[in-house]
């Protein structure tokens, strides 16, 4: 492979300048081990990684050949749902890999068939891939199909590009989907900033069509059934993500920080059809949700229950307010058609109770105004005394008044008021002038000449004569 660096390209290392071309699909940590073997040159010399490339500098890469380590069957235990000479359907396990590769040379599902079938595999996909038609990602659970010949794998691969074998995934994915139905059209590829994840990417990416149905709504995530008419790594994960749907408990794609209980996406393949290879007879197999993806339904459901019956008492307890609130509602009803059918008289019963109204405040109003002006000329006509000692040591106390002569005070209120009792001299009230003034008002009193009236609030204080 060759390059030649662009101007827009000039300063970057030589590892990173190989891991971002697009012609490519190897790690940055691959490239700088093929550039320390000496794999990478530049300008016909062996260059370090940490070299800064210049525009114009031409880059030869020579792809070391990889050699394939050998696959050996181990017992690992399967769960198949169907077998014949021809073909198996398998139920993966989550965490299983499918076949060998960079990291996982054992454990996989290659290695499992292997030990199961021995070698009565297609050998179409080489070595490494003995009966691998179509495979599922690592943490995906659910249906596979397993070729035991070379007749069998011809005649699958054929009905999976004609997108003639049925795919249908169950997934539980964040938030609720509003539409019933969708189809997502995306290409997807590789992503330019991170290049062991796939993204929607109209340059380069391949077509990818993903069908998909609501099954049922929880409080904050959906079930869904996926169909797929194309094969890409990571489809439903990066379509469902791309319409802000991404699978619970996925660990790339998925909701940081959040813990949904599911250790890898909540994604299984459920159902799985084809015509067989060799009767032409259509066959369609489902398998049952794993124990971590029944337990996050029924938790989905839980939650879902509860807030169903909190809405239900919310629901009663305004049903019922509701009831209290409408006893009047009948009666009211029936004075709207009332009024309804007799528009005219309703107008004139309308106006003439307006105007009773009326009257009746003018009336009120003239009896309070009077009542008023009555209080304001009692209150005007206080006491006024002048107070003076006889030659004998009596005192005279003359009563100013704006009434009648023969209306006179009386004496409670104003004492009542004024406190003249409490003014003492000596401790005896008769020896103070309150006292004095006291006495002589009990004693009209008495002669049945005192009057009552009402004394406005003044100051509690008795001016020194009176």
């Amino acid at each position: 492979m060759i390059w030649e660096v662009a101007k827009e390209e000039e300063g970057q290392r030589l590892d990173k300048y190989l891991s971002e071309q697009k012609d490519h699909d190897f790690s940055r940590s691959y490239l700088g081990k093929c550039i320390q073997e000496g794999c990478v040159s530049v300008n016909g010399e062996k260059a370090k990684a940490s070299l800064k490339v210049k525009e114009g500098d031409r880059i030869d890469f020579a792809i070391p050949e990889q050699k394939d380590p050998e696959v050996l069957p181990e017992s690992i235990p399967l769960d198949i749902v169907y077998e014949d000479d021809d073909l198996l359907v398998v139920n993966k396990e989550r965490g299983m890999v499918v076949h060998p590769a960079a990291g996982h040379y054992s454990g996989t599902l290659v290695n499992a068939v292997l030990a199961h079938a021995g070698s009565s595999l297609s050998s179409i996909n080489g070595v490494n891939r003995p009966g691998i038609v179509h495979r599922i990602d690592k943490d995906t659970t659910g249906l596979l199909l397993i070729c035991k010949n070379d007749l069998s794998h011809q005649s699958l691969a054929k009905q999976l590009e004609e997108h003639s074998i049925t795919r249908r995934y169950h997934a539980l994915v964040f938030g609720k989907i509003k539409e019933e139905d969708g189809i997502i059209s995306a290409p997807i590829g590789r992503d330019e900033k991170d290049r062991k994840k796939q993204a929607i990417s109209y340059k380069h990416g391949k077509e990818a069509v993903t069908h998909y149905k609501v099954l049922e709504r929880f409080s904050d995530s959906t079930l869904v059934e996926c169909r797929l008419e194309t094969g890409r790594t990571h489809q439903i994960r990066v379509h469902m993500k791309s319409i802000g749907h991404p699978l619970l408990g996925d660990p790339v794609y998925g909701l940081k920080n959040r813990k949904d209980g599911i250790s890898g996406q909540a994604l299984h393949a459920m159902i799985l059809g084809f015509q067989h290879p060799r009767t032409g007879e259509y066959m369609e197999f489902s398998a049952p949700y794993p124990a971590d993806f029944q337990a996050l339904l029924e938790k989905a459901e839980k939650k879902i229950k509860k807030l169903q019956f909190k809405k239900k008492i919310e629901e009663n307890t305004c049903q019922k307010s509701r009831k209290k609130k409408g006893k009047w509602k009948p009666a009211i009803e029936k004075a709207k058609l009332f009024l309804k059918s007799k528009r005219k008289e309703s107008f004139l019963l309308f106006f003439l109770s307006l105007f009773v109204i009326l009257c009746l405040s003018i009336v009120y109003a003239q009896k309070m105004h009077d009542r008023q002006n009555a209080l304001n000329k009692s209150s005007d006509s206080l006491l006024k005394t002048s107070s003076s000692v006889t030659e004998k040591g009596k005192w005279t106390n003359t009563l100013h008044t704006d009434r009648k002569e023969d209306e006179f005070i009386n004496p409670r209120p104003f004492i009542d008021r004024y406190n003249l009792v409490d003014i003492r001299q000596d401790g005896n009230p008769l020896d103070s002038v309150g006292g004095r003034i006291y006495q002589e008002l009990m004693e009209r009193e008495n002669a049945d000449l005192a009057k009552s009236m009402i004394v406005r609030e003044t100051p509690r204080s008795i001016p020194q004569s009176f």
